[in-house]
This record gives C-alpha cells, structure tokens and sequence, in this order.
C-alpha cells in the first residue's frame, strides 16, 4: 500500500497540471505581447499538450505561427478551429482569410470574409459591428491588390456610410481604384479627401502631384510634392519637383502667394499684446528640419516691425535700420563661404554670423521671407514672423536662421500650434506649463542641441515643440502663458524631461515600467481597468489594436472622432524599400520587415528591416515610425499585417492606435478635461502625479 501510494504521489496531480498549464498560458500571453513570438508558440504547445481542445490556447498558438510567417501551420490550427465549430463563427472565419491574405491566397481570403459577412448582417453588438467593418476593409483592400477596383470600391463605399471614425487610408485606396479605372476626376476628389482627413499620408500627397502633373495641372503638383518634400527625405523625388517648378504657369512666388496659407504678408504685423517682465533668453532654429537638425539656407528677406540695429559680434553695430526696412541675405559660395547683406544699392559680406537686433525688445519684431533652403530653393518656406532678433550664422553650406527670443514670448508662438490657439483655458494653461518646463529642460539639462554643436538651444519643430512665431499667435493662448507667467513642473524640485503627445490612442506610456497600473494611468476601453496590457491573450490584443478604427469607445478623455485616436494606413513594399534605400543604403533592397520587440506598453519597440544585402535593427520610436511610412507612422502602437504575393512581402496594412510617442500627458485628453472646467493643476496631476508646480523665475 506505501509502495503504491509512493507511485501515485510521482505523478501529477491534475490540480498541478491545470495550474501549470494556466501559469504557461499567462506567460505565453506575455512573451505574445513582447513580441517574442518563438517563446510564445512554445508556451502555447505546452498547455495544448495538456488539454487539446484549449480555443482559447489553439487561437494564440495560430497567430504566435502567423507572426513567425509560419504561415501554413497557423492555417491548419484556423481550419481545424472552423470545422470544429459547429456553426459560423465569424472571428475564426475572419482570422482564416487574414491567414489567406498574408499568404497572398486573395480568393479564399474574400471566400473566408463574404461568409462572415453573411453571418454579421446585421450585427448583434458592438464588437461584431466593428468586425464587420473590418472585414470590409480587408475585402476592399483584396479586391484592389486583385486589380478589382470596382469592388474595392463598392466596400469602400459602404465602409464609408459604415464606419465611426474617417479613414483617409479608405479614400486613398479610393483615389487609387478610381485612377485605375481612369476616373480622374474621382482619383483627385478622393485623394484630396484622403489628405483632409488625414493630412500625415504623404504617400497619398505624392501620388496626388503626380495624377495632377499628369494631366498638365503643374501649378498644383508643383504645391503637392513642396508639401510632400517638407515632411519626406526623397533626393530622387527632388528632380521630379524641380521640374514642376520650372513649369509652372506662374512663378512660383506668385502662385505661393495666391494658392499657399502664409505667404501673402507683405508688411510685419503691429506687435500689441507686449510683455512688460522679461524672461529667460532662447535660441529656437528656425526652418528646422523633421529630425531637428538645422535646414542650411541660400536666401531670405527680412523685414523689420520696429528701429534696429544690424550687428557683427566683434565689430559692433554694421547698420542702423528703421520699420518696414528690408534687408535681403544671400549666401556665397566662392571663392569662400559667406553672407551678402543687400539693402537697396548696399552691400555687407559678413564671414561668420550676424544679428538683426530689435530697438525694442517688449513689440520689437522682425518678418522673414522667401526663406530658401540650400540645395532645393524650389522649395520656398511660408513667411515667417518672429519676436525678438534673429541671428545669422555662415556654416560651409548656406547659413542658419535663429531667432532669440524671450521664453515666454516664444510660448506665444508654441502653443497655437501643440494645442490649438482656442483650446479650453485650463488646458492652454496646463499646456504654457509644460512648454515652459520642457525648454528650460531642453536648454539646461538635455543640452540636445548644444551636444551636436547646433547654434540654438530648440529647433521649431514637432522634434523639439512647434513653433511658428507672431502670426499665429491668440489672444486666448497669450492669456494662458501670461496666467501662468514663470510657472513650471519639477519632481524633488529638479526639473526632468517632460513628455506629452497628441493622442494616447486610449493607452498612455509609462516610461519603462514593468506594468500599466490603473490611477492616472487608465487603460484603454473595454479592458478591466486592473489588468496590465500584457495579461491579454493574443486574440484580446489583436482586436484591441484591429478593431481600434471601427469599434465605440467608452467615456474617454483621450479619446476623438478623428485619426489622432486610431488610424489605418496601406502601403507597398516599393513604399517602404525607397525609404530604406534612403535612410539605410547598406541593406540594399528591402525585402522583409518583422516587428521583434514590443514594450511593456504594447508599442513597437524593435524591428528588423531585411534587404539583400544585410539587415538593420531599428529600435527608436521615431525612427521606427518613419522607416515604416513616407513621413511616418502616427505612432508605434500598432498592427502589422504583411500581405505576400509570391511568398515575398508585397503590400502591408498597418493599424494603430494615437499620435505621438504616448509619454506623459495627451493633448486630446487634455482638451476634453479643460471642457469640464477640470483646472490646470488637477490636469497636470493626472498625467504627473509625483510633479509639483513651480516658480522657475
């Protein structure tokens, strides 16, 4: 009897086994969620070795297979799941033609989905709805790859009444289809809705140029592909652009000015809302490029609001000059680099850098014009209006523009343009806060710009803070800055970098802490406001960030009816390989690209980009975004569906979630808790809860 039960007790008792077999499905979710796909299989193996007929386990071993383009086993899995059920089941049909489409079986996928669509019509909840609207996307995209443009657009087209938040992915899908089917009065309105409601798809901008080149319209394909250039590094495409420009039937300052925001000012504005205290100085550089980095220049025009004076920093004072006065800067290249001041029949040559100093500090202000970056004047940059002085400095290629500015005057120029000039006071005063904060951080303690031996302290970019100086400025964004006059965050009275974003597309980023706790920072709906993120099992996190575009939200600050919130874009390997081909020479020609890592919030942290040549791990946010899209990604929170065509990657479909890095505060949320008078204060506590509010001056 003792040998017996000795037997007995070697074994495993079934309590044993269930709690094994919940402890590796837990960490199979995990690694899923991490993007440690390998890892997540075995896990997933594991608990089916114990109990078969595990749904839930079978659903995540086929998409952990799906990521590792393990493609035909995850088909087995889905096919068995199908047969198995007894009657549709339109998620498992769903996922069976996603299998399809990845492998490029374009029928059997719109087989797969027309089934389910014949079962969700009409839908019986909110999560079928937003199911079939997805599958109608998908559906449309098939049929335009298949080159069945006219069906794509009939999906399309009932998307459209369909869908809760406007897709500019759907349009330009439209705007292709119609040009296909030689529909250019289609293609165009379509294309142009597609940039209205999502003005950050410039693959859609430059096809838009090309469709007007095409049909001789220069004049507009010339201001599409500027707009392109302004947000994409393309050499290839600079050629194609400078053509336009010297076709265009007006010239370009002219049809600038007639057809462009911001090139119609002739005379500077008349300063009025001064500021009486002065503030710390700051040195923004303008014309800045998207990664920060100073835009070399050939030409501007100034003109001055007020009495000032031109000044050398050795010499002195060159000149004196009055209001309305115009100076024009060029840039020489031989026989050595320097700047020609023109001003009527004058003319100053200054080797190194020059200041255009206001007389008047307090409404003192100076209107930059025709600024032309070096290399592509084509591309003329709108007017400008600063406060303050603006700095000249010669480099070996053109010369930088930099304008000192007073703090607090430059967040006048900052805020209409990170938050919107008639966003709700609270929100504007949260906001003057944080831009505050972030430049004295910028300027003090990063040191970005002075690291890299930039002659500023900012850029005037998103990569920095937006700013675009006098012209934009509101009455209701310069009462903020002053209500909140010198008011900063800290944490134990130190300042420390200071993040905040667009749109957390309902999921905020905690740094890189090891979990998304509920507080101040809520999860994203219909999620248990206790679970972390990396506790969904693989179909929960799927559909989070699938159905994300089509699916109701709950009562959300974050959220928005519009593509901050959750956005669609489809685009082509050829898309991307000319981005990789830019960016990253030496892998060659692109061939595959595999998300390898996701962090502990669920963006995408890591990935590979496979060429003919050798491969390159990119593991920055930014840069993650902009190798994946012509501009960028909204964000790294998102999907990845690669479609093959002949087992090669040929097509991807992206869905995500916000706009932004996700870091500290989002600017949505902040706008929709300021409409509920909610106070600056209680605002920033919500996203800074260990920060304290601050005098720094």
């Amino acid at each position: 009897m003792i040998a017996l039960l000795l037997v007995l007790s070697a074994f495993p008792s079934f309590a044993q086994i269930a709690d094994d077999a919940a402890r590796a499905k837990n960490e199979g979710n995990v690694h899923f969620f991490r993007a440690q796909f390998a890892r997540a299989e075995s896990a997933f193996r594991y608990v089916l070795a114990r109990d078969l007929n595990d749904k839930e386990s079978r659903i995540s071993l086929a998409l952990s297979l799906e990521a590792q383009e393990k493609h035909r086993e995850a088909f087995a899995v889905w096919t068995a799941l199908n047969a198995e059920a007894g009657s549709i089941d339109p998620f498992i049909l769903y996922h069976l033609g996603r299998n399809h489409l990845m492998q490029g079986n374009f029928s059997l996928a719109q087989e797969s989905w027309t089934k389910a669509v014949g079962f969700l019509t009409p839908p019986e909840n909110d999560s079928e709805q937003a199911l079939l609207r997805l599958i109608t996307l998908m559906l449309a995209v098939t049929q335009h790859i298949s080159k069945d443009y006219g069906g794509s657009n009939a999906n399309l087209d009932y998307l459209a009444e369909q869908e809760r938040v406007s897709l500019g992915a759907a349009r330009y899908l439209e705007g292709m289809n119609c040009q296909h089917l030689k529909r250019a009065p289609c293609a165009l309105e379509k294309l142009r809705l597609a940039l209205s409601i999502d003005p950050t798809q410039q693959e859609a901008r430059r096809f838009l140029a090309d469709i007007q080149a095409g049909y001789g319209d220069i004049d507009s394909a010339y201001l599409d592909a500027r707009r392109y250039l302004s947000a994409e590094k393309d050499p290839a495409y600079e050629k194609i652009f400078k053509a336009y420009a010297a076709h265009t039937l007006k010239p370009v300052d002219v049809l600038l000015a007639d057809r462009e925001t911001g090139f119609a000012t002739a005379w500077p504005r008349l300063v009025k809302d001064a500021l009486t205290e002065r503030s710390p100085a700051l040195r923004v550089g303008l014309f800045a490029t998207a990664n920060g980095e100073p835009q070399a220049l050939s030409e501007l025009s100034i003109i001055a609001g007020s009495s000032f004076s031109v000044t050398l920093a050795q010499e002195g004072d060159l000149a004196k000059g009055k209001t309305d006065e115009s100076w024009r800067v060029l840039f020489l290249s031989t026989p050595t680099a320097m700047i020609a001041l023109l001003k009527g029949n004058q003319e100053f040559r200054v080797a190194n850098s020059v200041l255009f100093k206001t007389d008047d500090p307090a409404r003192g202000s100076f209107l930059i014009k025709g600024a032309r970056p070096w290399g592509l004047t084509e591309s003329i940059r709108s007017d400008l209006q600063v406060r303050g002085h603006v700095l000249i400095v010669a480099r070996q290629e053109g010369f930088f523009a930099i304008n000192e500015i007073g703090l607090e005057e430059y967040l006048f120029g900052v805020l209409p343009y990170e938050i919107g000039g008639s966003s709700p006071e609270e929100a504007l005063k949260a906001q003057a806060i944080l831009a505050r904060s972030y430049a004295l951080w910028r300027r003090d303690q990063d040191r970005y710009h002075a690291r890299k031996n930039h002659p500023f302290d900012a850029c005037d970019q998103v990569h920095c803070q937006v700013y675009k100086g006098f012209l934009g400025e509101t009455q209701s964004a310069n009462e903020a800055v002053r209500a909140t006059f010198g008011q900063v965050v800290k944490k134990d009275d130190v300042f420390f970098q200071i993040w905040y974003h667009a749109s957390c597309g309902g999921l905020l980023r905690d740094g890189d802490r090891k979990d998304l706790r509920p507080g101040a920072h809520s999860l994203a709906p219909g999620l248990d406001a206790a679970q972390s993120m990396a506790q969904l099992n693989p179909q929960q996190l799927t559909q989070f960030l699938e159905f994300a575009p089509f699916q109701k939200t709950g009562a959300q600050w974050c959220f928005e009816t519009a593509p901050r919130f959750s956005w669609v874009r489809f685009l082509s390997m050829e898309q991307l390989a000319q981005k990789a081909r830019n960016a990253y020479p030496e892998i060659g020609y692109l061939k595959s690209v595999a998300i390898e890592e996701r962090g502990f919030d669920g963006r995408v942290r890591r990935i590979r980009l496979s060429g003919n040549k050798s491969s390159r791990i990119i593991d920055e946010d930014f840069a993650i975004r902009q190798a994946l899209a012509p501009g960028a990604l909204r964000s790294a929170q998102f999907t990845m569906i690669p479609i093959r065509i002949n087992k090669e990657q040929r097509y991807f479909l992206f869905i995500g979630r916000g706009y932004g890095h996700g870091r500290g505060a989002c600017q949505v949320g902040m706008i929709n808790q300021g409409k509920e008078k909610i106070s600056a204060a209680q605002i920033l506590n919500h996203y800074y809860p260990d920060a304290k509010i601050e005098h720094a001056y």
